[in-house]
């Protein structure tokens, strides 16, 4: 097992070998959020993760001067925030990447069955995954990963994984 605090979800193998198969996970703060950042802490601890793991790193988000022709100034800022990550990633030549928000919470039912969800994403090929948002995936009508925030109009950011020559493309 992965974890042994009993508070905390207890991972299997297969879900540890995915975490493990990750060169890092970034995660995207304001700096001056020092409350969101205490949350996250928190979340990630619920699966055995840490902000003081070599591998998490805390990414300081950018807040542009204007919104330009974004929506908003936030929608900008996770956008140029979301490319100097993976501009990073790519000059730190690494294969995979996690991306979370600082804001993201872990569902009830990931929580229950972690290896439900990252089992299929140790076990094969893959580029790109997105694990945020909807309540339930579309698609499939599986429960997301992440419980997204209901008055959050940028629903789909809240965690992305993107491994091999697809972190150079989207960085561009």
């Amino acid at each position: 097992m992965f974890l042994l605090h009993q508070d905390h979800v207890r991972l299997d193998e297969s879900s540890v070998s995915f975490l493990r198969n990750l060169r890092s996970i970034y995660v995207l703060n304001l700096p001056e959020r020092l409350v969101r950042r205490r949350e996250i802490q928190a979340q990630l601890e619920l699966v055995g993760l840490s902000l003081d793991m070599p591998f998490v790193r805390l990414f300081p988000a950018m807040r542009p001067e204007d919104k330009g022709e974004w929506p908003s100034l936030g929608a900008r800022g996770c956008f140029m925030s979301h490319q100097a990550m993976l501009k990073q990633a790519d000059r730190d030549g690494l294969g995979s990447v996690l991306i979370l928000k600082d804001d993201a919470n872990w569902s009830r039912t990931f929580l229950k069955a972690p290896s439900l969800y990252l089992e299929p994403l140790a076990s094969r090929a893959w580029d790109f995954f997105h694990c945020g948002g909807a309540r339930h995936d579309p698609l499939s009508g599986a429960p997301a990963i992440l419980d997204a925030d209901p008055d959050d109009g940028l629903v789909t950011t809240h965690c992305i994984g993107l491994r091999g020559d697809t972190i150079r493309r989207a960085s561009s």
